[in-house]
């Protein structure tokens, strides 16, 4: 293979922390056609320096560096815009590589399938700090190739999708659907990848190649420093523009209500403010609750009307075994019932149902 073959994106903001592991793992590939393209995004914890010394001995790094915070979004998008490679590999500054020959693996299996998208593996998950291994993140199928329904159906089934951090994809597939979207925020990368695969098929590796870590505390996450709000905005984003590319028909409206609510359900089991929330005084807890239904009520009846005319039942989001978010889409008439009868319940068993 010539040169240069892979380009490696990373855009980082004080995570110098995590950078030794990131790099090293990256180094100590056996596939070493690469480059590795850096967006310092106005970091503030030696992160410059950092990759100034590793510039010394590592020709294959290219540095840039901003003094004002564009977000890594737009580190992405302009890392892209320097890339050479035929292929683009965008990373995380808090995850890592688990396997040597996680590159060498992909590329030797890519010749297989040369039509393919790209190819991905199968990703640990890593709590910090408490140091736990969460759930691996996989493809419901396990074989070489995954084609463009199996990606379809893995996603909308929630039974798996297709990682970002582990996804080495053609340069020209994301410039085909307009490079990482800032309206999607993290979310850019699972775009590009499930727009991609649907259309071409992805070179799948059942054998992890990746690590991701997941922060028990949103504070240290570059990329998830966000409001229930934007994520549930992002998701709804999502949601839309992967419907324009995937095929019409393919799966129903139910799949997609289905969807979207596991999703949310995901977010909120795993986000640490619900837990706190939980040793939080009564009134905090109701004002918490209270914009969340919000905001949920915005992705699903505002930016998705069209399944909120949908009369199959209500939608119960299972927030901890004591509490849950009811939707009900009755008629005027049955919510004025719904609203007594919760002002009832908060005053005889001390507690109420969003509606």
């Amino acid at each position: 293979m010539k040169k240069k073959v892979l380009s490696i994106l990373l855009a980082t903001r004080n995570q110098k922390e995590y950078l030794d592991q990131c790099i090293n793992a990256i180094r100590s590939q056996t596939f070493v056609h690469w480059e590795l393209l850096v967006y310092d995004d106005a970091s503030r914890d030696g992160t410059a320096n950092f990759f100034r010394v590793l510039r010394l001995k590592e020709p294959r790094l290219r540095f840039f560096r901003t003094l004002q915070h564009r977000g890594p979004v737009h580190g992405y998008n302009f890392l892209l815009r320097q890339a050479k490679g035929k292929f683009v590999w965008s990373v995380a500054s808090d995850d890592f590589c688990v396997r040597k020959d996680f590159l060498a693996e992909g590329f030797s299996k890519l010749v297989k399938f040369p039509s393919s998208a790209g190819f991905c593996s199968s990703c640990l998950t890593l709590y910090e700090p408490s140091g736990t291994m969460g759930p691996r993140m996989t493809m419901p199928k396990n074989a070489e190739y995954l084609s463009p329904h199996d990606i379809l159906r893995g996603f909308f089934s929630h039974h798996g999708n297709i990682p970002g951090s582990s996804m080495v994809i053609r340069k020209k597939e994301i410039l085909r659907y307009g490079g990482f979207r800032p309206e999607l925020g993290p979310m850019c990368d699972l775009f590009v990848n499930h727009a991609a695969g649907t259309k071409r098929g992805v070179v799948y590796l059942s054998n992890p190649g990746v690590c991701v870590r997941i922060f028990e505390s949103h504070a240290k996450s570059f990329g998830q420093r966000s409001t229930i709000h934007q994520w549930t905005t992002w998701i709804a984003r999502l949601e839309i523009l992967l419907r324009k590319e995937f095929p019409e028909n393919s799966f129903s409206i139910f799949d997609w209500i289905n969807w979207r609510m596991q999703r949310i359900n995901d977010y909120l089991q795993t986000h640490h403010r619900f837990r706190i929330a939980s040793r939080s005084p009564v009134e905090t807890r109701g004002k918490i609750l209270t914009n969340l239904k919000r905001e949920l009520k915005y992705v699903i009846c505002i930016l998705n009307r069209k399944f909120s005319d949908q009369d199959r039942g209500d939608l119960v989001i299972p927030i901890s075994p004591q509490a849950c978010i009811k939707f009900t889409r009755k008629n005027a008439l049955r919510r004025i019932y719904t609203r007594i009868l919760n002002s009832l319940r908060k005053r005889i068993l001390g507690y109420s149902l969003p509606h």
